[in-house]
């Protein structure tokens, strides 16, 4: 009998405590609605984090981990306020990236393994194509572009990325 009366009592104190507490909390609606944080993680079974939501140094980013801890798809507010979706290697460099707004209107840039620009094919804004080769050193090496009058081919030499050939 005296368990019982003790557990009663302490039905009783938790669920006056209850009240308390809810009492002085505010309504539901008066509740703040956004969750405020500079990164929120996401992590698989085993602890390793495989998915983030980030706005670190004013760059919104959310970025997808492959089993080795290395970022391979983002997709971000880069530089300028231009979007990005970045497709990275195995070692986390980024080696394929389609952007618009920067230089081109629109952008798909192929780098090589230490994330230089090796491929670009572009639309500018002028609505002109045009396809960009690169050296090891980022340099331009020959460019193609459609204009609205006749199509321009560039060649420049290595290594001085002087203009060797331009048709028409």
């Amino acid at each position: 009998m005296p368990h019982r009366l003790a557990a009663l009592c302490g039905v009783l104190v938790l669920t006056a405590l209850a009240l308390l507490v809810a009492r002085s909390a505010p309504p539901a609606g008066s509740q703040q609605l956004v969750l405020r944080t500079q990164a929120i993680e996401i992590v698989d079974s085993s602890g390793q984090p495989r998915i983030t939501l980030e706005a670190v140094g004013g760059k919104p980013a959310i970025w997808l981990y492959d089993r080795n801890r290395q970022r391979r798809i983002g997709l971000a507010i880069g530089t300028g306020d231009v979007p990005e979706v970045i497709l990275s290697d195995p070692s986390g460099r980024a080696r394929l990236l389609l952007r618009a707004g920067a230089e081109r209107a629109a952008e798909l840039r192929i780098t090589d393994a230490l994330g230089r620009p090796r491929v670009s094919l572009s639309v500018d804004y002028l609505d002109d194509p045009g396809l960009w080769m690169y050296d090891r050193l980022a340099r331009a090496r020959i460019g193609l572009k459609v204009t609205a009058g006749e199509p321009r081919l560039w060649l420049f030499e290595n290594p001085s990325g002087r203009l060797t050939f331009i048709a028409p």
